[in-house]
């Protein structure tokens, strides 16, 4: 069964993107995006639920087409379609592990964030052997390698959350919804997992006064 990604619960889903609104204190009125939007669930609830407004922004046009209302685009994270200083806070949930160009979306999102706005990334991680996975999910690399690239990119790393014990719950929603096979189409070989002991993390960044 071929497994769509904008269909896909994410780990930590909603809970952990009120988490992360709670840290990151925006502004009243704070301007947001969500780079790789999947199905919009964290766009739906800043826009109906919070204070805040969010943009999706997905490079497959299905997928943008597929969150309902105008606010989601179709994208890249290496050349997003804005200007600079636009945004409060750039979101990549899930999706940051999966971008073939994370030097380059970084720098856009330094381009496109405010002065003092925060770059929230939440995504697996490896505890372990580092591992690139052929399906859905992407590059799995060390926290110490992925607060590097924020570093390089000229932001400030701010803090660091595990939320490794939500992934068991993760996996078996998605045993429950999709079957086991789920796992070998997201992962590309469920033995990789097991050497890199894949981890889930929430990361902080801020985008400093000047790179």
């Amino acid at each position: 069964m071929k497994t769509c990604r904008c269909s896909l619960p994410s780990p930590g889903g909603i809970a952990l993107t009120k988490h992360a609104l709670e840290l990151c204190r925006f502004p009243s009125g704070a301007k947001l995006a969500d780079i790789g939007c999947g199905a919009g669930e964290s766009v739906r609830y800043v826009n109906e639920c919070t204070e805040f407004t969010m943009t999706g922004i997905d490079k497959d046009p299905a997928i943008a087409e597929a969150v309902t209302g105008d606010c989601c685009l179709c994208g890249d994270a290496a050349a997003l379609p804005f200007a600079a200083c636009t945004f409060d806070g750039i979101f990549f949930k899930c999706s940051f592990s999966k971008l073939s160009e994370p030097e380059s979306a970084l720098r856009e999102a330094f381009r496109v964030l405010k002065v003092k706005g925060r770059l929230v990334v939440a995504d697996f991680y490896a505890l372990e052997s580092e591992a690139n996975f052929s399906g859905l999910m992407g590059r799995v690399e060390r926290q110490e390698k992925i607060s590097a690239r924020f570093s390089a990119a000229g932001f400030t790393p701010l803090l660091f959350e595990d939320y490794t014990h939500g992934l068991r719950e993760f996996w078996g929603q998605l045993i429950f919804d999709y079957g086991t096979e789920v796992l070998d189409e997201l992962l590309g070989g469920c033995g990789k997992i097991t050497a890199a002991r894949c981890g889930y993390g929430l990361f902080i960044a801020e985008r400093p006064w000047r790179k």
